[in-house]
């Protein structure tokens, strides 16, 4: 982001809130769409405010929900928050493993916990999984 935005003329990729600029935000879903379009990992862009830690945790969060695959950091202690971020908690593993044990019993959508349940809904069970 702060490359593209210095190419640009720019003076930086984020607002004063910590959160990225339009260009960037648009460059980021991009980059994730035509990756996913050639089936290929994503890696999100650093997060320069190595003392940030929680805009890091949130943007790596946002960032494993999207589809990246990972983010890249800039300093050694942007580690484990970044993995901790990736990793899925144990209520979301506990949803996707539920969630594909009772689509074994089911043919086309149906009902889990109240929630309409698709294919799509089960590609998402599925990367929870991987991403464990």
């Amino acid at each position: 982001a702060e490359d593209l935005v210095a190419s640009l003329g720019g003076t930086g990729s984020r607002k004063k809130g910590g959160g990225y600029r339009d260009v960037a935000r648009y460059a980021r879903s991009r980059v994730l769409m035509a990756a996913g379009a050639e089936r290929i990992a994503a890696i999100d862009a650093v997060h320069v405010d190595i003392r940030d830690e929680r805009g890091l945790r949130r943007e790596a969060r946002d960032a494993a929900a999207s589809g990246f695959q990972a983010s890249a950091c800039i300093h050694p202690g942007q580690v484990e928050t970044i993995r901790a971020a990736y990793r899925p908690d144990a209520e979301t593993l506990a949803w996707a493993h539920g969630v594909l044990a009772a689509a074994e019993g089911e043919r086309g959508v149906f009902r889990y916990e109240g929630r309409m349940v698709d294919e799509p809904v089960l590609r998402h069970a599925r990367s929870v999984l991987a991403r464990a």
